[in-house]
């Protein structure tokens, strides 16, 4: 039953809500090779990408962090996730990954809008803009307010622009 299927989705993410925010939980820190991460969840996508003519763009530097792993990964899954509902048949996503010494910056960047008026909301719970209502590929707006989640715990900072034709996210964690 597919209801029963939303419900469970449903309660599944805001379990993983409720305990990425319990603060007694700690972190697992581990050294991660930021290539090989993105291409562990970008390779399975690519038949995704594929049947809606999507072109996605990725050359990922061999950089090394000291981060959660599973969060990183979840983070990660939720953008190209969205890039791929968001992003318009035969339109573009690029991820890119790039160090300035003290952080490791990676971007998630589609050709889609996110209108001037949702962008301050995008990462509140249940919030789900006229973007996301027209392109309903039934979610419930929990996935970017994860992501923030994910980010926040690691100490690090998730971003959206929304400009010329295009969307940028970008995550910012430090490297140690």
């Amino acid at each position: 039953n597919t209801g029963i299927q939303r419900m469970s989705g449903l309660v599944s993410n805001l379990l993983s809500l409720a305990k990425m925010e319990d603060s007694s939980r700690g972190i697992s820190l581990s050294p991660i090779r930021i290539d090989k991460l993105l291409d562990n969840i970008i390779e399975p996508m690519m038949p995704l990408f594929q049947e809606k003519s999507i072109t996605i763009y990725y050359e990922i530097p061999q950089l090394v962090l000291y981060s959660d792993p599973d969060l990183l990964t979840q983070v990660m899954t939720i953008l190209l996730d969205n890039a791929l509902k968001y992003t318009p048949e035969k339109g573009e996503v690029a991820v890119n990954a790039f160090s300035d010494k003290a952080e490791l910056l990676i971007t998630v960047g589609n050709s889609a809008v996110i209108p001037a008026q949702d962008l301050p909301n995008i990462f509140d719970r249940f919030y789900r803009g006229d973007y996301a209502r027209s392109a309903d590929q039934g979610s419930f707006g929990l996935g970017l307010a994860i992501a923030q989640t994910c980010v926040n715990r690691l100490g690090g900072k998730i971003t959206a622009n929304s400009e010329n034709g295009q969307t940028i996210f970008t995550v910012a964690v430090r490297l140690r």
